[in-house]
């Protein structure tokens, strides 16, 4: 969804967001605000392939905004965040997301991340980075520990010069990031340590795609989180962010005050 198919959709519910860009020598990075709570704020990292506009439904979520400020960011490589270009560093994502977290950081009390799928893996690391900033963090469907996904055999054949042409950019960028998840995630290991937060957990029991054992993990990296809860989805698979929102939904209207 581009800025004009963006305020069009606010719009139609009666909602006016900010769109927003954040401009470093590496890039752009989009996101957008909305809601005037100045307590709260949640900030939605979506995963690959995709862009902010998965969490549309509850970005207009009325009952949620009455409770917190609602942002959301076009990763790095996704929406209009430099199209096309993957950064398969999760640490480097998370770099490119930092100024957005500080700035809301400052001007709010409570900070809440929410990652699903590869955008739990940079939460992951923005609470590493930053643990006095991040008061609680929601793994949706998260992809947080190396080689616990499916790798199907295509991604091998897209890498290749001969045939990545015949495949969308954000098929192409995604695919980067698969490959290159596994060594990504390594490298972030040493510092689950730093992350401080209350932490909230949701998946699906039958996800073939980021499987169940991400959240065993987590569970036994996180070993200095003020708390762990983990919300078993029954017979779900790797979809609780596009195709069931509300889940989502009622586990932040539970955290909020």
């Amino acid at each position: 969804m581009n800025d004009k198919q963006t305020y069009r959709y606010f719009e139609a519910q009666s909602l006016r967001p900010n769109i927003l860009r954040h401009q470093t020598a590496e890039g752009t990075i989009r996101y957008l605000e909305v809601g005037e709570h100045t307590e709260n704020v949640v900030i939605f990292i979506h995963g690959a392939p995709s862009s902010m506009a998965i969490f549309r439904d509850l970005l207009v979520d009325k009952p949620l905004l009455q409770h917190t400020k609602i942002v959301a960011v076009d990763r790095a490589g996704y929406g209009y965040s430099d199209y096309g270009k993957a950064v398969v560093s999760i640490a480097e994502q998370a770099r490119r997301l930092a100024p957005i977290l500080q700035k809301y950081a400052q001007t709010h009390k409570r900070v809440i991340l929410v990652g699903a799928s590869y955008g739990g893996s940079v939460s992951a690391k923005l609470a590493m980075d930053y643990p006095d900033l991040v008061q609680d963090v929601m793994f949706v469907s998260a992809s947080l520990a190396p080689r616990e996904e499916k790798i199907y055999g295509i991604s091998y054949m897209i890498r290749r010069r001969a045939f990545k042409w015949l495949f969308p950019k954000f098929i192409r960028v995604a695919n980067a990031e698969k490959l290159a998840h596994e060594q990504a995630l390594q490298e972030i290991l040493p510092t689950w340590g730093n992350i401080k937060t209350r932490i909230h957990v949701l998946h699906g029991t039958a996800d073939n795609l980021i499987y169940p054992a991400n959240v065993a993990f987590a569970e036994k990296q996180l070993i200095n989180a003020q708390s762990f809860q983990v919300q078993w989805i029954p017979d779900m698979g790797h979809k609780i962010s596009y195709a069931h929102p509300e889940i989502i939904q009622k586990a932040l209207l539970a955290l909020l005050p």
